[in-house]
Order: structure tokens, then C-alpha cells, then sequence
């Protein structure tokens, strides 16, 4: 049994290995390696940023795209924003842009704000 096992008030230290402690390194000696190192060298200046994306041309948008933060005057783009609001239900943050996109976006983009903000206000 456990109990023969024991002997009561005798506790055993874990067993150390002495001659295993050279395996360890001081905290002092790794300091002052680290402070020789050349910290004025900036390992990322100069390098190579090709990812072989140019074996795909075809792929790619090219020269001639959209940015589409720049359709409608910028006013696509906030309305894409109450969208977002919407779908994480701040419709304060979401009423507050659509006014700004009725008051002063463009005719293509106030159709489509005047449209969410009744349905946000009816609801």
C-alpha cells in the first residue's frame, strides 16, 4: 500500500542534477551578449518584397481601377459605413451618416440612405 510506502515527516527534495547545470545559461551573460549586438543595422531595409504576384497578370486589377472610396464623392463609402453600423446595431452611429449622405451626397447615393434610414426608423 501508499501508506507503507511513506514514512511520516520524511519528505524528499526533488532530486537536482549538479553536473546538468552547465546546460543553463546566466541571465547576466546573455545580457551583455545582447548589448554587443550592432542595434543601428535595420534588418529590413532592402528587402525583397516580390511575391511572385507577377505570374498572374491576368489576375490582377491592373492600372485602371476603381477606388471605390472615391465613387460618389467619397459618399459610397459612408454609406458602406451605415451599413456597417447597422450590422453591429450602433443605429445612432448608422442615422447620424445616412443624414450626412442625404445632406450631402450626391442624388445616386441619397436614394439608397433615405431608403435604410426609413427602414431604421419605422423599426
Amino acid at each position: 500500500m501508499l501508506q507503507d510506502e511513506l514514512v511520516v515527516g520524511e519528505a524528499q527534495a526533488p532530486s537536482t542534477d549538479v553536473e546538468g547545470s552547465e546546460d543553463y545559461l546566466e541571465i547576466e551573460d546573455l545580457l551583455e551578449q545582447s548589448d554587443d549586438l550592432d542595434s543601428d543595422v535595420e534588418p529590413y531595409v532592402g528587402a525583397n518584397m516580390d511575391v511572385g504576384l507577377g505570374d498572374f497578370e491576368e489576375l490582377l486589377a491592373g492600372e485602371n481601377t476603381t477606388d471605390v472610396d472615391l465613387e460618389d464623392e467619397g459618399f459610397a463609402a459612408k454609406l458602406d459605413l451605415a451599413k456597417a453600423y447597422i450590422e453591429i446595431q450602433d443605429y445612432d452611429s448608422a442615422i447620424s451618416t445616412l443624414n450626412d449622405v442625404i445632406e450631402n451626397g450626391p442624388d445616386s447615393v441619397q436614394a439608397e440612405a433615405e431608403l435604410l434610414k426609413s427602414s431604421l426608423t419605422e423599426s
